[in-house]
C-alpha cells in the first residue's frame, strides 16, 4: 500500500519508482533520526528530474513544502528543477543560519553533481551545522540527495568527488575542505543509477543514438 501511494502521484517505475521510495523512507526517518545520503545516477533522459518532481510532489501533498530545498550547478538547469542554484543556497545559509527557512529543511538536493568540487560539499556540511537535530553528524542530520552522471561536465579546475585528492599529493597542496569533502563522499552510501531512457521511449531509434558512444553505432542505426 505505501509503495502505490509513493509511487502513484508521478506514475514512476521501476529504479525510478525505487529511487522516490527511499527518499519516502527519508521524510519518515525524521522521526527515527536517521539520515539518508543518496546519490542518484543515470544518463541524460533517464528520469532523475521526475524523481526530483515526485519528491517535491510527495513534500507537498504531507504539508512539508518548506522542509525541502532543490538546488543545481547552472541556472538553465536551476530553472529546469523549479530550484535555485547551489551558490545562492549556499550565500543564504551562511548569512542566514537561524533563520525559519534554514532551519525547516530536512532535504537538500543537488543537482549537476558532476561539476562540484569536494570543498563545496564540505562547505554545505559545515554552514548546515546550525540549530539541527543531531550534533557530530555530517550536514547536521538534513538529508542530503545528489543527482547527476559523472560523465558529464567535470568541475572547473578541479577533479570530482568520487577523486582522492591523495592521488594528486605529489603534484598539489591539498586543502583541509578537500579531503574532508570526499570523505563526506564516501558517506554517500545508498546509489541508485537509473539506465532506462524515458525521453525517448516513444522513439527507439533517436534512443539508440542518444545513447551510442560516438566512435560506436549500433548497425541498425548506421
Amino acid at each position: 500500500m505505501r509503495q502505490e501511494l509513493l509511487v502513484a502521484p508521478c506514475c514512476l517505475g521501476g529504479k525510478a519508482a525505487e529511487s522516490l521510495n527511499l527518499w519516502g523512507d527519508a521524510l519518515e526517518s525524521t522521526l527515527r533520526s536517521s539520515q539518508l545520503l543518496f546519490f542518484l545516477g543515470g544518463e541524460g533522459g533517464t528520469g532523475k528530474s521526475r524523481v526530483i518532481d515526485a519528491v517535491q510532489a510527495l513534500c507537498e501533498s504531507w504539508g512539508r513544502l518548506d522542509c525541502i530545498v532543490k538546488t543545481a550547478f547552472t541556472g538553465k538547469e536551476a530553472t529546469i528543477v523549479s530550484g535555485r542554484t547551489l551558490a545562492s543556497f549556499l550565500l543564504q545559509i551562511r548569512k542566514h543560519r537561524t533563520s525559519d527557512a534554514i532551519n525547516s529543511l530536512e532535504v537538500i538536493i543537488i543537482d549537476e553533481v558532476s561539476m562540484m568540487k569536494k570543498y563545496q560539499l564540505a562547505q554545505l556540511d559545515k554552514y548546515s551545522r546550525v540549530a539541527k537535530r543531531v550534533t557530530g553528524v555530517a550536514f547536521e542530520g538534513v538529508h542530503v540527495i545528489l543527482v547527476g552522471d559523472f560523465l558529464q561536465l567535470p568541475p572547473v579546475g578541479g577533479t570530482p568527488l568520487y577523486a582522492d585528492p591523495n592521488a594528486h599529493r605529489k603534484h598539489n597542496k591539498i586543502s583541509i575542505n578537500e579531503v574532508a569533502g570526499y570523505h563526506l563522499w564516501k558517506q554517500f552510501t545508498s546509489v541508485i543509477v537509473l539506465k532506462e531512457s524515458v525521453r525517448f521511449h516513444k522513439d527507439p531509434m533517436r534512443s539508440r543514438l542518444q545513447s551510442s558512444p560516438s566512435w560506436h553505432l549500433d548497425p541498425e542505426v548506421r
